[in-house]
């Protein structure tokens, strides 16, 4: 059975691509320039990301409501941001003729 980014969750996939890296390097091998990334991002700083996301909920979760309204705010303002964008580029290519 061969399991795909199609299988599991962002961060599931993410973990699994992750373990390789460190399979690669505790067992002596070379990684590949392109094992240190996942998508754009490099492991490294994806894991950081994810680590903080965990501590935040779990203190959010304990009866510190102000650290997920932060949070949740921040993920609102992403999406808001995301979405300005691909209008903005829907826009662009339609305005040159782009978008067909």
């Amino acid at each position: 059975m061969t399991i795909s980014h199609r299988d599991l969750s962002d961060v599931a996939w993410w973990s699994v691509r992750f373990s390789f890296l460190r399979n690669t390097i505790m067992h002596g091998g070379v990684p590949a320039p392109d094992d240190w990334r996942h998508g754009d991002a490099a492991h490294v700083d994806l894991g950081e990301w994810y680590l903080a996301q965990a501590i935040k909920y779990t203190v959010g979760n304990d009866g510190h409501q102000a650290v997920l309204d932060t949070l949740h705010h921040s993920r609102l303002s992403l999406v808001a941001l995301a979405y300005w964008r691909e209008q903005t580029a829907q826009s662009e290519s339609a305005r040159w003729g782009d978008g067909e």
